[in-house]
């Protein structure tokens, strides 16, 4: 009965270590919970949609592929 208690735990022992070999580390970013002053829409590619009425900076839309605008149309982002 002991030698298969160890038994277990040594191949759960192993299988953690195997599968955390394979995790791929996520690269998380904090950003602050701000709307941008001056941002008066945003376009997602591949549309060229305006995509008014939201709350957003640089950071929460990361490598999206957005761009934000100001009401003039000048890019915020760049």
């Amino acid at each position: 009965m002991a030698s298969s208690k160890v038994g277990f735990l040594a191949l759960l022992v192993l299988g953690i270590v195997v599968m955390g070999s394979n995790v791929e580390h996520a690269e998380a970013q904090i950003c602050p919970q701000f709307c941008e002053a001056d941002l008066e829409y945003k376009i997602c590619p591949p549309s060229k949609e305006k995509i008014r009425d939201i709350c957003e900076n640089c950071c929460t839309i990361g490598n999206s592929g957005c761009q934000l605008y100001r009401k003039d149309g000048s890019p915020i982002c760049a």
